[in-house]
């Protein structure tokens, strides 16, 4: 079989099957959550996470991406993955292959790095650099982990399940450049800005580890895979609740004329909100919203519907 048959997260359980990750200081480690979890030479305190992301002009970049904000996102996603576990981050370092673009194409780049690393108090620290015949670029991230690690695995039946911020941006604008959507020029503009710069939410992250939340992950590759992932983890199931996902009403109103369903909206990814369970409702953060609970039963349901659910996928 090739990797077309597995699938990037059949690829993911391949390559971890054959790691050996079994040390006493990792607590976390391949594959299992958005981050890994270590501990630093034993030190019971101090745990570190440590998450790194690949962006590629194929896959991810598209042509109508300013290098600015090439450089902002890859570091974004990356922060991403500390603040879905509730971190602090710190250091990154950035790899960077790439065909024969001008100085200032490589200036942009650089700049929508160290712009996104130092808005949210982290800094880049070093990387390598070579020639390639597409633009690719990954971003590693160490970050500091709070007492309170919101880890994949943690939640539990009969919790709130919640969203940060809005979804579907993203999603809209993807398939408006796939697609050619005609697109009101205000609501392209708050599409366009979620996919194109999207915005770490690391200290919603810390508050919703402060006040006790469960599991967590971050919204990368759309809703329902993300629901799937916990649900994987957790031993749980996923009720949501499609009348009580936030998603702007420009956004929708843009979607249903191009015949987009909610559902297939949430499936493109690249909102970069977190998804979290907790369980006291009072502690819930204001900037989120409950769109629904866990389950005893394993399945995730979206509305009435049991979903097999679809996402982004590098190799579908």
């Amino acid at each position: 079989m090739n990797l077309s048959d597995i699938g990037e997260r059949g690829a993911i359980e391949e390559i971890t099957g054959l790691l050996d990750s079994n040390h006493p200081d990792i607590i976390a480690g391949p594959g299992e959550d958005d981050c890994a979890v270590l501990k630093l030479d034993g030190d019971l305190e101090g745990k570190i996470l440590f998450a790194s992301d690949m962006l590629t002009r194929s896959r991810h970049l598209p042509q109508e991406m300013p290098y600015s904000d090439i450089g902002w996102s890859a570091v974004a996603v990356n922060l991403s993955d500390i603040a879905s576990m509730g971190g602090t981050p710190r250091f990154l370092t950035t790899s960077l292959a790439t065909p024969d673009i001008t100085q200032q194409e490589l200036r942009d780049i650089s700049i929508g790095m160290n712009r996104c690393a130092r808005e949210h108090n982290a800094f880049m620290v070093g990387g390598d650099l070579c020639k390639h015949s597409e633009l690719v670029i990954n971003c590693s991230v160490v970050g500091l982990a709070p007492k309170n690690i919101l880890m994949r695995k943690n939640a539990k039946p009969n919790e709130y399940l919640c969203v940060t911020g809005e979804l579907g941006g993203a999603g809209l604008a993807a398939k408006s450049i796939t697609k050619n959507l005609e697109i009101p020029r205000h609501t392209k503009k708050k599409a366009f800005e979620k996919l194109f710069r999207p915005q770490p939410k690391i200290k919603i992250g810390q508050e919703i580890s402060r006040q006790g939340g469960g599991a967590a992950i971050d919204i990368s590759d759309g809703l329902l895979i993300s629901a799937q992932q916990l649900l994987n983890a957790s031993e749980v199931g996923i009720q949501i609740h499609t009348d009580r996902i936030p998603v702007d009403r420009d956004i929708k109103n843009a979607a249903g004329k191009n015949s987009i369903t909610l559902k297939q909206l949430l499936e493109v990814g690249g909102d970069y909100e977190i998804l979290f369970t907790i369980d006291d409702k009072d502690k819930i953060p204001s900037s989120s919203t409950v769109i629904g609970k866990t389950l005893q039963r394993k399945v995730v349901m979206f509305g009435d519907e049991v979903l097999d659910p679809g996402g982004y996928d590098h190799f579908k």
